[in-house]
Parts: C-alpha cells; structure tokens; sequence
C-alpha cells in the first residue's frame, strides 16, 4: 500500500491526539464522507488503524458518553449510538507511550474534547504551531531542566497554541478539582511562559466554581463547551474569544 501525504497527516494527528472520531476525520482531512469512509476503510484494512463504537466508554461514564457523543453528532441517542472512533493500530500506537495513554478508552472523552478546540484554533490560526502535552512536556524536558535543573514548578496545558508572540494555553475541564490544586496552578501559570490562558469547562458546575474560584487571577479566562468563542475574563465579565487573543492579559494588568 502506498501512503499518501493525507495520510502521513491523519497518522500524525492521531499519533498527537490520541484519538478520533470519524467527523473529525473528515473534518480535518476530507472533502466529503464518501471519500472519508474509502480512504480510512482503507488504512484499517492495512493495519495502520482500528475503529471502535464510542460507546466503549460507557463502562467508564454513561454520562461522559452522552455528553460527548452529543457535542460531536449534535443528534440524538441513535446518531450518538452510530458514532466511531478511531486510533493508531495496536502494533504502531506501542512504539510512543505518549499515543498509547492517549488513546486508552479512559482519555477518549477528553482527547475529543480537546480535538475541537485544536480544530477551531488550526481554522482560526491555520499558521500555528499546536503541541499537546506530551510534546511539551518533552520540550521542557530538553530545554527548562537544561537550564534551571528542575521542571518541578513548569506547568504542563493539555495544548499550546503558538502563533508570532502569542503562546495561548488551553485546558479542558472535566472534573473538578480542589481549590488548592487550581491555586497552585493558576500561580504558576501567570508565572509562567503564557500570554493567554482558557479553561473550556465541561459543565456549567465546573463553570461556575472556576470563574468564581479564579477571581483573583486576572490573567486566566473561562469559557463553556457549547459556547467555544465566548470566554468569561473576571475584569472584564464576558467577550467574544477574538477580543480576548487580541489582547496580552498576563502580567501586563
């Protein structure tokens, strides 16, 4: 089988994400499902990925399926029931740790989650350089412990946007956490490398406690899911997410 350049880029972005699903496929590789369904019957059939009902993670979170299968088809029970997902093929995936954790059932809800927010910020930024956590981590690996000796105190996002001077960290939200745990890493974020930062919040209860737990932290915004381009900032209440990049909130208020 001869690979072509679309799917050198499908293979790395699943290498990258972990997962995903089949509209998110076609979304980010495609010009129509007929074409989608071909080509990626195609790499499965080779070896080089497998496709599993997003209903595996029922086992872990009914809820969690609902949700996400929801934000992905924007349909009902049936359409939720039909959707797939997709990963590098056991054989490729172990030769990267970092794919293999991302691409465990348990990561599914928040890789896709997070899929959408790459997928709004490459068609906003198409110029970008996106990395994920594992990716940044490593490069902090490389270059912070070589210089400071310690990457204790470096905070790790789940992505990091990078476009000219803007370094815009983005982190999904699907569990609350103690207020001592986002205490320690909101400081370190301001103190830190970042000049913009989300929190995208999977429900209106982690919402709420965020925005009103970050009041102190002028620099960090929070926005919801089902509103990705509306972000809450605590001095300046709600904004659309342009107006927000547009600005250099951290350390500069």
């Amino acid at each position: 089988m001869r690979l072509t350049e679309r799917d050198f880029g499908i293979l790395r972005y699943l290498a990258q994400q972990g997962v995903a699903s089949s509209h998110q496929l076609m979304r980010g590789f495609f010009q129509s499902q007929v074409s989608a369904r071909k080509r990626i019957s195609t790499l499965i059939r080779a070896g080089m990925i497998e496709s599993l009902p997003l209903s595996e993670i029922k086992a872990f979170s009914r809820l969690s399926y609902l949700q996400t299968g929801a934000l992905l088809t924007g349909s009902g029970r049936q359409g939720i029931a039909s959707c797939r997902v997709y990963r590098l093929s056991e054989k490729i995936r172990d030769q990267w740790p970092s794919t293999s954790k991302l691409a465990d059932v348990k990561m599914w809800s928040h890789q896709i989650l997070l899929n959408e927010l790459r997928a709004v910020f490459q068609e906003k930024f198409p110029n970008a350089v996106i990395l994920n956590d594992p990716m940044i981590l490593e490069e902090q690996r490389r270059f912070e412990k070589w210089r400071t000796g310690s990457t204790g105190d470096l905070v790790v996002p789940d992505l990091v946007v990078r476009i000219g001077e803007s370094q815009i960290a983005l982190e999904v939200e699907r569990n609350l956490k103690s207020q001592d745990k986002y205490r320690s890493r909101f400081m370190r974020f301001e103190d830190g490398p970042y000049t913009h930062v989300i929190y995208y919040c999977n429900s209106e209860r982690i919402f709420n406690s965020l925005s009103k737990f970050g009041t102190h932290y002028q620099g960090i915004a929070f926005a919801r899911f089902g509103t990705i381009h509306e972000v809450f900032r605590t001095l300046d209440g709600w904004m659309r997410l342009d107006d927000f990049l547009k600005r250099r909130p951290l350390r500069n208020d």
